[in-house]
């Protein structure tokens, strides 16, 4: 087994774990890659791995100053984090050790997580952003692979928008040969023309593009963010918002067809085949019976393309107490509903009107309640400042059962509520204004230098078509924290 290595690269920011290993091929000195993989993992094969396999060994050999815990391995330099959330917690465990113990991670189903053919969502050939190859040579005197220009389905790097590649330009040579196993270290092919970092500037985003980058940013979160999920949790809370949205009947039989009706009309055939998703292949009964196994992996860009559907935050679907926002619009409706019972029992005993609970209602008192209720709720999403834009339904949705059911069916008798409505639903421009330092921290987090309107743009497609003065408010809160706008 020998001693311990010599060193061992530090993983720089969302390295894909095969440019760390390669990195290390590199500086070792070792004639072929098969030697590399024998010191590290005391395995023989030729291939480069998207995950750690017999960790435990891995780590005993490690200097004591490259030392990486295993959790921080796969949440920081693996896909790990996408399908943590569709595994039980049986099967994580039984992941784990496999990682830590196996030599080739016999029972990590590499076929089933990323998909086949149709269904995979990591692409099976190393991609690159022109524009950070040019900066990571500048700033470390190499380049390195990140993980998330390596989604399948998204073809533009996350930082400067250019189209990634696989290929040389110029040559069309491969920037990544042999199962990975021989990366491009500087900015150059193997055939040694330079990769030119021109980018490619943002186009008119079309609806097709921003289904893309919304479920990209779905994508994002699960990988940067950590959020504690585990099967067992999601599937019930997931099954829960069906519920609350109709998809369920009084016994809790799934409701497949009609969401599949509603799915198709808010996404187009053209939107979700965009993301390599067929109308044919959704339709599938068995991809939705894969969706609520417990021991089948579903296809993640479908879930995640569910949660968008149902406008739930995927960190909202976490182990751990719900957020604050969360939190609060529970209160909020828990609030409103004993307000609106206390009423009802005061009318009673007044006897000043007949209950609101018998079929005769008084719907000009019950107007002058129910507006001041929905003015409440508005209020307190404000104060909450919601990362979405305050919609009818984000209000609604608060309400009680009975209030919600009565604004459904009968708003039109219900003027007061209604005005109310017109003049508290948050615009385009207003949600543009307020969403706006939410993107910048986005893209400060993402380490970019100079953030731009253009960034802004590519960020969050919402700003492409922006208004003149919306766009003259961000150049200015831009200037006003120092970047070039």
């Amino acid at each position: 087994m020998g001693g311990r290595l010599g060193f061992f690269p530090k993983p720089y920011k969302d390295e894909d774990l095969r440019s760390l290993i390669f990195r290390y091929h590199l500086r070792s000195g070792n004639k072929n890659f098969k030697q590399s993989k024998v010191d590290l993992f005391n395995v023989s094969s030729h291939k480069n791995i998207y995950f750690p396999c017999n960790y435990d060994y891995f780590n005993s050999k490690l200097p004591d100053e490259s030392k990486i815990k295993l959790e921080e391995l796969l949440n920081d330099n693996t896909f790990f984090p996408l399908f943590k959330p569709f595994i039980t917690t049986n099967k994580y465990n039984v992941l784990l050790k496999s990682i830590r113990e196996d030599k080739g991670n016999k029972k990590l189903n590499l076929g089933n997580l990323f998909g086949m053919k149709q269904d995979r969502i990591i692409s099976d050939k190393l991609r690159y952003c022109p524009q950070c190859i040019y900066e990571d040579d500048k700033n470390y005197g190499e380049v390195y692979a990140r993980r998330m220009h390596q989604i399948e389905f998204f073809n533009d790097c996350y930082i400067h928008g250019s189209q990634l590649i696989s290929q040389c330009p110029q040559c069309k040579a491969a920037l990544s040969i042999s199962n990975q196993t021989k990366l491009i270290s500087i900015p150059y092919c193997f055939n040694g023309h330079r990769i030119s970092d021109n980018t490619i500037g943002i186009q008119e985003m079309n609806k097709n593009k921003m289904i893309k980058q919304e479920l990209f940013e779905h994508f994002y979160k699960l990988l940067n963010s950590k959020p504690k999920i585990n099967r067992e949790n999601f599937l019930v809370k997931i099954t829960n918002h069906l519920g609350a949205k109709g998809y369920t009947d009084n016994n809790g039989k799934f409701k497949r067809i009609k969401l599949l009706r509603d799915l198709f009309q808010k996404h187009s055939i053209v939107e979700l085949k965009d993301v390599g998703l067929t109308k044919e292949y959704i339709k599938s009964p068995d991809v939705f019976v894969h969706l609520f196994s417990k021991e089948k992996i579903p296809d993640i860009r479908l879930y995640i393309i569910l949660i968008m559907f149902l406008e739930v935050d995927i960190e909202d679907l976490s182990t751990k107490p719900l957020d604050i926002e969360h939190s609060l619009s529970s209160l909020i409706k828990k609030e409103l509903e004993v307000s609106f019972q206390q009423t009802s029992a005061t009318r009673e005993s007044d006897g000043s009107s007949q209950s609101l609970k018998k079929s005769k209602i008084n719907w000009i008192d019950y107007d002058k309640e129910l507006c001041l209720r929905v003015e409440a709720a508005f209020s307190h999403l404000y104060n909450l400042n919601s990362s979405k834009q305050i919609k009818k339904w984000s209000v609604i949705s608060t309400l009680s059962s009975t209030d919600e059911s009565r604004i459904r069916r009968n708003l039109d008798k219900l003027p007061l509520t209604k005005d109310v409505f017109k003049k508290q639903v948050e615009t385009i421009k207003d949600f543009q204004i307020r969403k706006l330092p939410f993107v910048i921290k986005k893209q400060e987090d993402k380490g970019l230098r100079n953030i731009t309107f253009k960034s802004i743009c590519y960020e969050l497609p919402l700003y492409q078509n922006c208004s003149k003065e919306v766009r003259e408010y961000i150049i200015k809160e831009l200037h006003k924290r120092g970047y070039g706008g």
